[in-house]
């Protein structure tokens, strides 16, 4: 099939529903077989690894629209989620000292963050004279959703388009290649389980060669290597 992973996985989801309307007007009795227990296709991510890590940055520089560029370096110095981040308010940000508290859905709590003062400039121009309400908003002041957000960032980006969550999988992996212990990670990231955390971090063939070349025996040069 010339389907997508994506696509398969959509049309399966929707065949479910139907047959469970089907059974809710009596007109089956019960889930086919092959439903009961579908084989779900695996979609792989596009992940963006260590050593894209100065392309990314440059990336994110270049975008032109000041909110969409906001949203981005927001979401990377943060590593928060899209979410979290559509739901943040001005009462939540101390633009004094950087502290951030963020909602998260999944553990339906707080959780605090900073952002880098190179920032406090930037943001305290864009929410401008407004004191309270949401950070993102329309011209009503009413907040922006992160599917409207994203469906902007589509069209305005277009092919240059990054996924939200790339960037929360990026500066894990960029964190950890740069020195900082998966705690700290875990934590940035507000993991409750390290497993969780190592499945955000990734390393390229790149990186991995340039690793074992400072480290392995069999990796360093021929002439300091005698096999």
């Amino acid at each position: 099939s010339s389907l997508t992973a994506h696509s398969k996985k959509l049309r399966i989801a929707a065949i479910i529903r139907y047959c469970k309307f089907l059974i809710y007007s009596n007109v089956i009795d019960k889930m086919p077989r092959e439903l009961i227990d579908p084989e779900i296709p695996r979609i792989e991510k596009k992940l963006l690894f260590v050593d894209e890590q100065d392309e990314l940055l440059e990336k994110l520089e270049n975008i032109k629209d000041k909110e969409i560029k906001l949203v981005y370096l927001m979401l990377y110095s943060t590593g928060c989620r899209i979410d979290s981040l559509m739901n943040l308010d001005i009462e939540h940000v101390n633009l004094e000292t950087g502290e951030v508290s963020f909602f998260t859905a999944k553990g339906n709590s707080y959780y605090k963050s900073v952002l880098p003062k190179a920032f406090f400039v930037v943001l305290k121009e864009y929410i401008s004279n407004r004191n309270s309400g949401p950070i993102f908003c329309q011209g009503n002041k009413e907040r922006i959703s992160k599917e409207a957000m994203r469906l902007r960032v589509k069209r305005e980006l277009k092919g240059k388009y990054i996924k939200f969550h790339q960037i929360r999988h990026s500066i894990a992996t960029h964190l950890k290649a740069n020195g900082a212990a998966l705690h700290d990670v875990q934590e940035f990231l507000n993991h409750k389980n390290p497993v969780t955390t190592t499945k955000y971090i990734h390393s390229s063939i790149i990186h991995k060669k340039k690793v074992l070349e400072s480290t392995h025996a069999f990796f360093k040069p021929a002439d300091s290597t005698n096999l």
